[in-house]
């Protein structure tokens, strides 16, 4: 489902962006882990406000896939920044 695809990326560039800029499969590797899930199963945490904001960031995919069904791809503003 795209939408699932589009939660995925916005939860995926957090992530990054959390890390200092290094993306999870760089950190796995680095650690020495033969798989992505391994390091995240291991490390990551959620927090309720962690939540609330993920929660928030969901909102914000699903208005902009209704804004882009109604308008057209090309006079939606991208709102991830």
């Amino acid at each position: 489902m795209e939408s699932e695809h589009v939660w995925s990326s916005v939860r995926a560039d957090r992530r990054r962006r959390e890390a200092g800029g290094a993306d999870l499969k760089t950190v796995s590797t680095a650690l020495g882990h033969s798989a992505i899930p391994i390091t995240t199963d291991t490390y990551a945490h959620d927090s309720p406000a962690m939540l609330h904001d993920a929660t928030k960031l969901l909102d914000r995919a699903i208005e902009l896939g209704r804004t882009v069904a109604r308008r057209g791809a090309a006079s939606v503003q991208l709102i991830f920044q």
